[in-house]
Formats: C-alpha cells, structure tokens, sequence
C-alpha cells in the first residue's frame, strides 16, 4: 500500500471513530434527559382541577410514566385541588409543594415507580395528598414518602415495595391514616 493511500485510510479511521465516540455520548446524554418534569399550571378553563386536561400542564400535555410531577407553590393563584377520578396512572415520582392538594377518588390508582429516576417516591413540601383509592410506591431511591411540613391522609390503600427508606420525617408534616 503507498503512502497516500494508508495516509486516507488512517484519516478515514480516525473520523470513523471520532463520530462513533461523541455519538455514543450523545445517546447517553439523550438517555438521561428522557426523564423530563411535569409542571401543574391549571391553567384551563373551568377544569382547572383535571389531571388528564394538557392545559393544566406547563408544557401542554399530561405526564408520562417516567415524569416526575410536581405541583408547585403558586403565590396569589387559587390551587384548586387536584383530583384522580377513574383513573390508573403512573408516574416516576410526586412532589407536592406549599398550598397543593391531590385527591386521590376511590376508583383511581396512582402508581409512582421511580426504577428510571433518583428520588423520592412522594415529596411532600407543604402540600396535602389525600387518598381513598390506591397508591402503589415502587422503586423509590429515597424514601418513599418525605414530608416536610406537607399532610398526607389515608382513607385507600398505600403498598410500598421498599428499596429505600420507608419514611423521612425531617419537618413537621403529618400523616393521618384512616381504616
């Protein structure tokens, strides 16, 4: 083989694995954002306590099952709360925040499976989860349930299969449970 052509075959390689390199990198990085948050706006009108309705979200549509939903702090907004009629859903993680509210009806089921996600299970910042249907906690890399000065009350059912802590209790938040 002569010189010139070794010289484009080694040129030829070295840009073969430049790309493979950084494109596997990039499918990494694409990996890791596939978690993304689901932020509550309520923002619909006249059914700005429906979970299912897009508009009640930031980005205009509901959560997926590996989202982490949050339901902000809204200063000087009325916050509705949030209610889960006749539903199954899933999502990788629940962060209620000071002035939030989340019904869970009988009929409906949440179902947090944090196994794609580092978090907490439920993350109770001030807000209030009532449950009288089913909440099912899996994979949860923290605790399960955190609250810090947040109310959760329990007239369901709550199974937890355990992977981290099953409760922090680092504020003044309280847990009232039901038969």
């Amino acid at each position: 083989m002569n010189g010139r052509k070794a010289t484009h075959l080694y040129k030829y390689r070295i840009r073969r694995d430049f790309l493979r390199f950084w494109g596997t990198i990039l499918l990494i990085f694409a990996g890791v954002q596939l978690h993304s948050q689901a932020i509550w706006t309520g923002a619909s009108p006249g059914r700005g306590n429906e979970w299912m309705d897009p508009k009640n979200w930031e980005h205009n549509r509901p959560p997926d099952p590996w989202d982490k939903v949050i339901f902000p702090y809204r200063p000087g907004k009325s916050n509705k709360s949030v209610v889960l009629r006749n539903q199954t859903l899933r999502v990788a993680a629940l962060e209620l925040q000071s002035g939030s509210s989340l019904e869970i009806s009988k009929d409906s089921k949440l179902i947090i499976d944090g196994s794609e996600i580092y978090d907490y299970g439920i993350l109770l910042l001030g807000g209030t989860l009532l449950n009288e249907g089913e909440i099912i906690i899996v994979n949860a890399a923290l605790a399960s349930i955190e609250k810090l000065n947040g109310i959760l009350v329990n007239k369901g059912k709550i199974r937890i299969e355990l992977t981290g802590d099953l409760l922090e209790k680092t504020g003044a938040g309280q847990v009232k449970n039901y038969d």
